[in-house]
């Protein structure tokens, strides 16, 4: 019998925007800071687990959902003691992963966190460069 190689589009998993935090913080402090910055009530929720070959690695997850404009926002902590969520992006300590928000909101929070102090720098990470998409698959 032949094994069957399957092939899948990402543009089907990419349904959300993908923005990278580099700062010195930790992810409880940076998590309060964006709460502050723009209002969000971003909560401490289950760790992700990424199992590569023999090696584990977990990373934090605070999670916002907003019920009246139906968006949700996840922060997550990119690199961790045992390994990097996205290895693509491992210059960044935090990824945000916006689910159902227009692209000009997310520019306007781009711009607000960059002018937080703590913060070395905000980039919108286009879908084409998200080589391990699947890692980002948790729901």
């Amino acid at each position: 019998m032949c094994a069957k190689k399957l092939n899948f589009s990402n543009e089907e998993y990419l349904d959300f925007d993908l923005v990278g935090i580099s700062s010195r913080e930790k992810e409880f402090r940076m998590a309060w800071l964006l709460n502050r910055e723009l209002d969000w009530q971003l909560e401490l929720s289950q760790p992700i687990q990424l199992i590569n070959g023999n090696q584990k690695s977990e990373h934090d997850m605070y999670v916002y959902e907003s019920e009246i404009n139906h968006f949700v926002i996840r922060l997550l902590t990119n690199r961790s003691v045992n390994g990097v969520l996205l290895p693509e992006f491992g210059h960044m300590e935090f990824l945000l992963k916006i689910e159902g928000v227009e692209q000009e909101q997310i520019q306007e929070w781009i711009k607000r966190i960059r002018g937080m102090q703590d913060v070395l720098g905000v980039f919108f990470l286009s879908n084409e460069s998200i080589k391990n998409v699947e890692h980002l698959i948790f729901d």
